[in-house]
């Protein structure tokens, strides 16, 4: 939720970075709010997977009001 929050706040909020600089961000976000999280955990859409890491490289800002998401996830 924070790094939507950020992406929100980088594209609309801040007039001076462009969309590649919000989206490299945006992953420099991930990493920082992964740090937060347990070394393995369950993501609340489904929890019969554990998940160990995303691929940050893969994860997709969308060019869109309610700035969507796609974050991959590395499974355990």
């Amino acid at each position: 939720m924070q790094v939507s929050k950020n992406v929100m706040h980088n594209r609309y909020v801040r007039k001076d970075m462009d969309l590649d600089k919000v989206k490299k961000q945006a992953k420099i976000d991930l990493r920082t709010e992964r740090t937060k999280l347990p070394i393995l955990f369950t993501m609340a859409i489904d929890p019969k997977y554990v998940i160990r890491d995303f691929e940050y490289k893969k994860m997709t800002v969308f060019n869109s009001k309610k700035v969507p998401l796609l974050v991959k996830a590395i499974n355990h």
